[in-house]
């Protein structure tokens, strides 16, 4: 039933979209979308889900009010409700940003890996190549990450942080 309230949204998100001209036509685009489960052995399958949560983040996100609303079983709608504080909140929007950012520089690197025809030298230099992407984030890729941070919450209605403001930690209150 959820499955399919999420292809149902989803479907009108797209239609919306490609009515308002925010979405291209063409052949292999707009494809149906569903949430990909992570593996336990495949740092891809990891980004994928990622992808994916950010793709469908506003399905997401009204399938789990349904389910705080209307499911018969107060702990699905206790656990939606949870679910909705943190996806809603800034801490979340980051930490999905970074590991997407962090998985789609790594990505690369693990689909070579996989392949059997290898050779140890050219593994190397993707190796090397990673780590230097991954050093010229944590270098200079902050201003970036926190710009698609900020745009995805103020795409999605969520509160941004400002950096400028104090640091309260919430255990403390």
């Amino acid at each position: 039933m959820r499955r399919d309230m999420i292809r149902d949204i989803n479907h009108e998100q797209v239609t919306k979209a490609l009515g308002c001209g925010q979405l291209e036509t063409g052949r292999w685009l707009n494809q149906e979308q569903c949430l990909q489960r992570p593996g336990d052995t495949r740092w891809s399958s990891h980004y994928k889900t990622l992808k994916s949560l950010v793709n469908m983040f506003s399905t997401i996100v009204q399938v789990l009010q349904f389910v705080e609303k209307d499911d018969r079983d107060w702990k699905n709608r206790d656990q939606a409700s949870n679910l909705l504080v943190y996806f809603q909140s800034f801490d979340f929007v980051f930490y999905l940003h970074l590991l997407l950012t962090t998985l789609t520089i790594t990505n690369t690197l693990s689909l070579a890996l996989q392949r059997k025809d290898q050779d140890i030298v050219n593994a190397m230099k993707c190796l090397k190549s990673t780590r230097l992407h991954l050093c010229n984030l944590r270098r200079d890729g902050w201003g970036n990450l926190l710009d698609e941070v900020n745009e995805f919450c103020e795409m999605h209605d969520i509160a941004r942080l400002e950096m400028e403001d104090a640091y309260i930690d919430p255990k403390k209150i």
